[in-house]
């Protein structure tokens, strides 16, 4: 940094006269970095911890809207398999010349699917999607391993106990001892029944048995 600084002689004459002298210098001081910016590697430094603290937020915020969104799935799909044990357990005790078993179906494809329908044992009627086609849940059928086949949770009798079956299949109505759908022989049934939805690197399993029992983990 340049600086003007300036100096003042007083000369005497061998007359004894007295004159005066103004000399003006140009002098250079150092830079101090402190007092009037910033250094080029203080600006990297300070941008690296930016992008640094820019780029954990962005994970927290995926992570955090990753998790809502499965929360929400996870919700309705236990609200779909209670619905339909509600409604097969309603229809079974009121309707008694033709009674439905309702259900909820979860299929692997694409797009993976998640639909509650009901049926009279051979006919079955979808009546919502919980799981839209091109859904971004993907499913997965734990155990029993299924595959790309659809499972079925099937609620089939007035006591809410549920069938989990594999793949199509026809249901029986019986009167013995009461009122209830059954299986026929072409069905594959099973005790329990894990679903695992997954969005990104985040997953949550429902789980489901014969009595009709719902937990999560």
């Amino acid at each position: 940094m340049a600086v003007n600084s300036q100096k003042e002689y007083i000369i005497i004459s061998s007359e004894g006269y007295i004159n005066s002298k103004l000399e003006t210098r140009n002098s250079k001081l150092p830079f101090r970095p402190g007092r009037k910016g910033y250094t080029l590697v203080e600006m990297v430094v300070v941008m690296g911890i930016a992008a640094v603290i820019m780029l954990i937020g962005v994970g927290a915020f995926v992570m955090v809207r990753n998790q809502y969104l499965l929360d929400a799935k996870v919700e309705a799909t236990i609200t779909a398999i209670r619905d339909a044990q509600n409604r097969a357990i309603a229809s079974m005790k009121v309707n008694d010349e033709n009674p439905k078993a309702w259900g909820v179906s979860f299929k692997n494809g694409s797009p993976d699917q998640i639909s509650l329908f009901y049926t009279d044992g051979a006919t079955r009627t979808s009546a919502e999607e919980i799981l839209e086609s091109g859904g971004a849940v993907g499913i997965g059928l734990i155990n029993p391993d299924f595959g790309t086949d659809t499972g079925n949770i099937i609620f089939t009798s007035p006591f809410g106990n549920s069938y989990l079956i594999a793949g199509s299949c026809n249901l029986v109505l019986s009167n013995k001892p009461t009122k209830e759908y059954i299986p026929d022989g072409s069905c594959t049934t099973y005790d329990e029944m894990v679903i695992s939805l997954s969005f990104g690197n985040q997953s949550q399993s429902i789980t489901v048995n014969r009595r009709g029992d719902v937990t999560t983990n």
